[in-house]
């Protein structure tokens, strides 16, 4: 595990990530952390602040990237020996709190490479020249930062030998597509295991403590990720890792408690930043015909992919700010790739689902787009079960996607027995006020016979919060299905039902994520675990409109 931790250290850069991982790992050591890492304030020198021991030791910080050579020990603004100059000379003199002027200093370099032999008498010149009886000098590298790492923040305690060797077989399979993470799934049951049996302070410190864990964990799988030149397994991992530490807080009811949500926002913090990597270098492929078709010719593998890539958008235009070049950016995905207006899978109305929910936060200037995009699925899909291939398919199984398009071994009757996409479809041109589209709809099913296929809309019930945060899929267990739903009522009708049903419904205060501020988190177990987006997303607003 060292050579995992060193090698992770080696990547990090100063200014973002190796000064947030050192405030948790000292606060692991039992530090008092008083000063933290901040961009744009001018700090003297000193990162991180902190104070130890029954005597009130001071430690000054001072964070470096890389290994310290010529180039950066002397010389710029930002060297080592201009920090520890600002250090001794306006840190401690003028910023140094009065109680802690006479207690002891200890002054610390640390970074994530090791010090260059030929810097060595440098340093160690320095420390006798600028000796006192309280001020010492040390340096922590990479090899002494793996070691307090792995003591106290990956220790056997909360990271037993079994689940390390799973943690370096998750490092090893990541650059597969196909792996599925079921050694992260074991990792984060047996470390989220009841802790009810201890004491409720120690129970909390405990779940702080695993935190920090899992987030340094999924940090370590992000950077090997970005190596391998691939980051959707960090955002797989990043995903699953998010919701199971909001089911611990669910699970004891800690929304209140400030410490653990600071920790879980960090782990939040980590999900986003994967998010914004993956969005800044896919980004590009979005604007070229057909950029992020996989070299096959297989239509059913380039459609899983694309729609899969369309949901990875729709979250992130719920994570990121920075809407307006989401939205462009999914417009320009369904425009540049073709197999988005024909969904192979019924599920994927998951994934359309939020990128029309991100599309419709500027219906003003995307109306003539989402009508478009609409009216071309459903073209399509009434076309598709015409000819008995490449329609919607109810199951979620490739296998019968095979079965039916290329051995045609099963029947459109067989795998078009439930539709929740066209039902969906309808109910978000109502929520878009796109009665006119909704009519055009009409107009095409009226002239399609489909069958037995029961057309629903799934509802969560008061026990999925249980169960969502959790590796299953709350839908089997949980909810409540509208079945039966006409799709030749009007545009009216449709939004009456609608308020008829929502009022027999569970509400979004009811969703701790949802009351708590971390809207996006159902939205992201509905993608993770392909659970149908809740129906509330688009029905309050639809019903707030009215």
């Amino acid at each position: 595990m060292k050579l995992i931790i060193k090698e992770y250290l080696t990547m990090l850069k100063e200014s973002k990530e190796l000064d947030i991982l050192l405030p948790d790992l000292l606060l692991q050591m039992g530090f008092d952390v008083r000063v933290s890492p901040s961009i744009g304030v001018r700090q003297y020198g000193v990162d991180v602040e902190a104070v130890k021991g029954e005597n009130g030791e001071i430690y000054l910080f001072t964070i470096k990237r890389g290994d310290i050579d010529r180039k950066n020990w002397d010389g710029t603004p930002q060297s080592v020996r201009q920090s520890l100059n600002e250090i001794e000379d306006t840190y401690i003199p003028n910023m140094l709190a009065k109680e802690y002027k006479n207690k002891k200093k200890n002054i610390i370099v640390v970074t994530g490479g090791e010090m260059n032999q030929k810097i060595t008498p440098n340093w160690e010149g320095y420390k006798k020249c600028n000796k006192d009886k309280n001020i010492s000098f040390d340096f922590w590298g990479g090899n002494q930062l793996s070691l307090k790492i792995e003591r106290y923040l990956l220790n056997e305690h909360l990271l037993s030998p079994k689940l390390s060797s799973s943690f370096r077989k998750i490092l090893a399979l990541l650059e597969y597509n196909s792996y599925e993470f079921t050694e992260l799934n074991k990792i984060l049951e047996e470390m989220f295991i009841d802790d009810m049996q201890v004491g409720e302070r120690s129970r909390d410190d405990r779940i702080e403590k695993k935190f920090r864990t899992v987030n340094l964990m999924l940090n370590i799988i992000y950077y090997w990720a970005k190596s391998n030149n691939n980051i959707k397994p960090a955002i797989l991992c990043a995903e699953k890792i998010t919701i199971a530490s909001w089911g611990m807080l669910k699970k004891y009811s800690l929304f209140k408690n400030n410490v653990l949500i600071k920790e879980f926002k960090k782990i939040y913090d980590t999900l986003e930043e994967i998010y914004g990597d993956y969005f800044e270098k896919i980004k590009p492929y979005t604007e070229i015909e057909n950029g992020l078709c996989i070299n096959v010719a297989d239509f059913s593998i380039n459609s899983i992919n694309l729609f899969e890539i369309l949901g990875f958008l729709g979250i992130y235009g719920f994570i990121k700010e920075k809407l307006l070049e989401v939205q462009k950016t999914i417009i320009e995905l369904i425009r540049k790739h073709k197999c988005l207006l024909n969904p192979c899978f019924d599920n994927q109305i998951i994934d359309i689902t939020l990128a029309v929910l991100v599309i419709s936060k500027d219906i003003t200037t995307n109306r003539k787009f989402l009508s478009s995009w609409i009216t071309s699925m459903i073209e399509c899909v009434c076309f598709a079960y015409k000819e008995g291939m490449y329609f919607p398919i109810s199951s979620d199984d490739y296998d019968d996607l095979f079965e039916c398009n290329i051995n045609k071994k099963l029947t459109k009757e067989e795998l078009f027995d439930v539709s929740t996409l066209i039902p969906i479809l309808l109910q978000l041109c109502c929520f878009n006020n796109l009665d006119d589209i909704y009519d055009e709809i009409q107009t095409m099913l009226k002239n399609m016979d489909f069958g037995k296929c029961d057309f629903q809309i799934w509802y969560p019930n008061k026990d999925t919060e249980e169960k969502m945060y959790k590796n299953s899929n709350a839908v089997l267990e949980t909810g409540c299905t509208d079945s039966e739903v006409d799709i030749q009522i009007s545009a009216k009708e449709m939004k009456n039902r609608i308020q008829l049903i929502q009022k027999n419904s569970v509400s979004s205060d009811e969703i701790s994520a949802i009351k708590y501020g971390f809207n996006v988190l159902p939205l992201i177990i509905s993608r993770h675990y392909r659970m149908p987006v809740f129906p509330m997303y688009w029905q309050d607003l639809l019903l707030n409109k009215k």
